[in-house]
Parts: structure tokens; C-alpha cells; sequence
């Protein structure tokens, strides 16, 4: 199951084709690792927020991310299970895709028990 929820008044500065590649990589994970539920939110930055501008949150149930091994998975071809099929390059790609926006991707617990990517774009 996934839930998309988009706040009133959001907004996105860049390419489209940016935001899509992105969004299809962070979701995809989320249904790679996550076993029932994916939320998936934008909304825009409160002024008082460290790194204005968006926010896009995409959460899942699975098994989550340890924040100590999250840089290694922006390395192409890092992974952290085997048993899943994939190429280790989802990540590493939306990572170049945020830096080039000077913006910043977290990784955090989920509210729904999995992982909770967190990404933050910078007005242009």
C-alpha cells in the first residue's frame, strides 16, 4: 500500500526529469525493502527550517537504515543486503541528483517502522 500525501502550496524548482529519476529511485527502494506500507510526502519548508525550500519524505515498514551506514550506500554498487536483487546505484544516483541542487539527503527511523529518507531542496 502507498499513500501519497503533497501539502497545499508546494512547490518544486528544477528539472522535471530530475525530480522523476529521484523520486523513482527512493521509491523504489521503499518497495524493494518495505513489506506492506510507503508514505510518500512533500511539503514546503517552514521558514525556520534549517535548509528551506521542499521537503520530500518517503517512508516504509521494512527493515530501515542504519544511519552509521547510510554514506556507504551513496557509493555506487553498495549494498547492504544481498539477498535483494538490485545494483547498489538507486541511492548514489539521488544523492548526485540532490547535490547538484546543493540540497541534502537524511535517513532516519520511520514512523512506520522501516527507513525514513528525508530530502531537502533548496529554493533556486
Amino acid at each position: 500500500q502507498i499513500s501519497l500525501n503533497i501539502a497545499p502550496k508546494t512547490r518544486f524548482f528544477g528539472d522535471e526529469g530530475d525530480l522523476l529519476e529521484l523520486l523513482g529511485n527512493l521509491i523504489d527502494n521503499a518497495f524493494k525493502y518495505g513489506k506492506h506500507q510507503i508514505q510518500v510526502s512533500a511539503y514546503p519548508a517552514a521558514k525556520q527550517e534549517i535548509h528551506p525550500g521542499l521537503i520530500l519524505k518517503i517512508e516504509d515498514d521494512g527493515p530501515g537504515i542504519d544511519p552509521e551506514l547510510f554514506e556507504k550506500l551513496m557509493q555506487r554498487g553498495s549494498r547492504l543486503d544481498e539477498s535483494i536483487p538490485g545494483e547498489g546505484i538507486g541511492l548514489a544516483v539521488a544523492f548526485d541528483i540532490i547535490s547538484l541542487y546543493k540540497g541534502k539527503l537524511e535517513a532516519t527511523h520511520s514512523k512506520l517502522g522501516g527507513a525514513c529518507l528525508l530530502v531537502y531542496w533548496p529554493p533556486l
